[in-house]
């Protein structure tokens, strides 16, 4: 969910980064990238079933 910083969002890409580095050294080109899910538009199986849909 949103609400995260984007500092704490590099981190998390570089330390996922790193340790798939490290797992998986022969792939040569490895990246991610974190998006949020935006609240008010965020939906799951649970909140249909709660609703009666």
């Amino acid at each position: 969910m949103e609400g995260r910083t984007t500092a704490q969002k590099a981190e998390l890409s570089k330390v996922i980064v790193t340790k798939l580095t490290q797992m998986f050294p022969h792939i040569d080109n490895i990246a991610m990238n974190v998006s949020d899910f935006e609240k008010a538009t965020y939906c799951n199986k649970n909140q249909l079933e709660s609703k009666g849909v």
